[in-house]
């Protein structure tokens, strides 16, 4: 595909619609209700009906790991688009109402209103400890039960990069439905990125993962289910390829893709082929809550490899990925993530457009 080529969106996301709600809490409490500290854990309704009344929110709003990265991308001034699936309910007209004032286009196929109190909106439910660690327990809902009928071809087609959630890896029906998007994704020649999400996550599906990673090596790979952009963090990429950070990013470096990889308080590093950058962690006054510092690291990658694509009139995306300015990419998400870590919740406080811009990181 040339790069003449009009895309009415920069990026579409596709993961989890839910509704975070965010709480102030200790360790004692994460023992006492059975999580693993500084991660995610699936829940189930029992979870929900013992637990879900007695938590008490500091923050309410949309959420969902794609949906963040969405958010993060349409607060930068990306044109962006996000598909995920809500129930006729409260909570799934919750979601659909804040992630449209967040300038994110949502399509979905509502289910039907629910009459089980399982097949409802899901939620996440966040505990953040004075650390500013976060660890989430999540209840799905219906946003497990995606499947190729909620993916709206037109909106992948015309996407620059689809934006996969990790999380979603889980289910075959789930799986089926990522698979049919990176195919026609790439049948239109645009890219295909993915987030480890988690720990579990590559661990669970390090097979998987592996090969859609290593799909991106063969040109003439048919079936066009594979990956062209990888994001993670230490943990997820050691536990992928079950190995020290530094061996497994060079595992991870020898496939054709651009990796974006996070290392905490060490800051990120980004590389393609032989090409490695890394940038230091924003100097802040206080982290207040780490909920979506991956997902707002990838909206400001992102967002620098579509500006920076966008102006590029030849040859194919792929093909232009050596011209790619990895710092700025690496830049432009350390300091998206480096402002949704100084407040509680996972959506970014002022416009990261104008603060993008004060920085002097892009014009």
């Amino acid at each position: 595909m040339n790069l003449s080529r009009r895309h009415d969106y920069d990026v579409v996301g596709i993961g989890n619609a839910l509704v975070d709600a965010l709480t102030r809490s200790g360790d004692a409490t994460i023992d006492d209700l059975g999580l693993v500290k500084g991660t995610m854990s699936l829940v189930g309704l029992d979870f929900v009906q013992q637990f879900g009344s007695k938590i008490s929110a500091d923050t309410h709003v949309s959420g969902g790991s794609a949906a963040n990265t969405c958010a993060g991308l349409a607060s930068l001034g990306a044109n962006v688009a996000f598909i995920g699936r809500v129930a006729k309910d409260d909570l799934g007209h919750e979601f659909e109402q804040d992630i449209s004032r967040a300038g994110v286009t949502f399509r979905h196929k509502a289910s039907h209103r629910p009459h089980d109190p399982g097949d409802a909106t899901g939620r996440c439910y966040i505990f953040v400890t004075p650390d500013a660690e976060r660890t989430m327990a999540t209840f799905l809902g219906v946003s497990s039960q995606l499947s190729e009928h909620d993916i709206d071809l037109s909106l992948v087609s015309h996407s620059m990069i689809t934006y996969l959630e990790g999380y979603l890896w889980d289910l075959d029906q789930t799986k089926d439905a990522l698979r049919h998007a990176m195919k026609k994704a790439h049948e239109a020649g645009h890219l295909v990125a993915i987030s480890l999400s988690d720990p579990f996550v590559a661990d669970r599906h390090r097979d998987e993962l592996i090969e859609l990673i290593e799909g991106s090596n063969d040109p003439n790979k048919s079936d066009g289910v594979f990956v062209d952009v990888v994001f993670g963090n230490e943990d997820e990429v050691s536990l992928l390829y079950q190995c020290e950070f530094s061996s497994a990013a060079e595992r991870l470096s020898a496939n054709n893709v651009i990796a974006g990889l996070t290392q905490g308080a060490k800051g990120s590093t980004a590389f393609y082929r032989d090409e490695t950058v890394h940038v230091d962690s924003r100097k802040l006054s206080g982290v207040i809550d780490t909920t979506g510092a991956g997902d707002l690291y990838a909206a400001g990658f992102l967002f620098g490899m579509t500006r920076q694509l966008s102006s590029i009139s030849t040859g194919t995306l792929k093909e232009n990925f050596e011209r790619i300015n990895l710092q700025q990419c690496c830049e432009l998400g350390s300091l998206a993530a480096a402002e949704i870590i100084s407040h509680m919740g996972s959506r970014p406080k002022v416009s990261l457009g104008k603060l993008v811009r004060s920085e002097g990181l892009i014009s």
